[in-house]
C-alpha cells in the first residue's frame, strides 16, 4: 500500500479529471447498512457502495475464525479445569461419608443426598465462572480503552491488539461452563453415591 497527492496518483494511473474511489466518513453510533443505502439510493445503479466490513471482508473472516478457535481452546482449558470440581466433590463426599450415613438413617432419600452435593459442585463453578466473566469483561474493556497489549510490528495501521467487547457472546460462555458443570457433578456424584452401598459410614 503506497500513500500519495491525489495528482501524483491522477498522473500515475492516466486519470486526469476522475477518482477511482470515494470514503465516507459515518457519525459515530450511526449504523453502516442504513448508511449504504441511503448513499446506493442517491448513487444510483451505475456506483457500488460497500461499508468498511465488506472491504475488508477476508480480515474479518481470519478474525472470527481466530475468535472460535480461542473459544474452542477456553472450553479445552474448562474441561481440564472441570476436573477439579470432580476432586473436591469427590474428597467432599468422602470426608462426610458418616454425615451421609445418619442422614439416610434419619429417612432422607438418596436423591435428596445427591442432589446436596450437586449444590455444592454448582457453588464452586459458579463462584468461578463468575469471578472469572467479571475478571475477563475488565480486562476486556481496558484493553478496548487504553490498549495495553501492543502488537510487535510496524506495517499494521493499529499498534494495540484490536478488541472489542460483545455481549452477545457471554450466553455462549455461560451454557458452555453450564453443560460442561452439570456433566460433571452429575457423573461425580452418581459414581461416588451409588445405588447400593451408600449409608456403609
Amino acid at each position: 500500500r503506497v500513500y500519495t497527492s491525489l495528482r501524483r496518483a491522477r498522473e500515475l494511473f492516466s486519470y486526469p479529471d476522475r477518482v477511482t474511489a470515494l470514503y465516507l466518513r459515518t457519525a459515530p453510533g450511526a449504523d453502516p447498512d442504513a448508511v449504504k443505502r441511503s448513499v446506493a439510493r442517491i448513487a444510483g445503479p451505475d456506483f457500488r457502495v460497500r461499508t468498511r466490513a465488506e472491504l475488508q471482508a477476508s480480515f474479518h473472516a481470519v478474525m472470527k475464525a481466530e475468535k472460535w478457535g480461542i473459544f474452542f481452546i477456553s472450553l479445552l482449558v474448562l474441561f481440564v479445569a472441570a476436573f477439579s470440581i470432580a476432586g473436591a466433590l469427590a474428597m467432599l463426599i468422602t470426608d462426610k461419608r458418616r454425615d451421609i450415613a445418619t442422614l439416610r438413617a434419619l429417612g432422607a432419600p438418596l436423591p435428596l443426598v445427591r442432589s446436596l452435593f450437586r449444590t455444592e459442585g454448582w457453588l464452586i463453578a459458579g463462584t468461578g465462572a463468575v469471578c472469572g466473566a467479571l475478571l475477563g469483561i475488565a480486562l476486556c474493556l481496558v484493553q478496548q480503552h487504553f490498549g495495553l497489549i501492543e502488537i510487535p510490528a510496524d506495517t499494521f495501521l493499529t499498534k494495540s491488539y484490536p478488541v472489542a467487547l460483545r455481549w452477545t457472546d457471554l450466553p455462549a460462555v455461560a451454557g458452555a461452563v453450564v453443560l460442561v458443570t452439570a456433566c460433571v457433578t452429575q457423573c461425580t456424584v452418581r459414581s461416588m453415591l451409588p445405588n447400593e452401598n451408600v449409608t456403609r459410614p
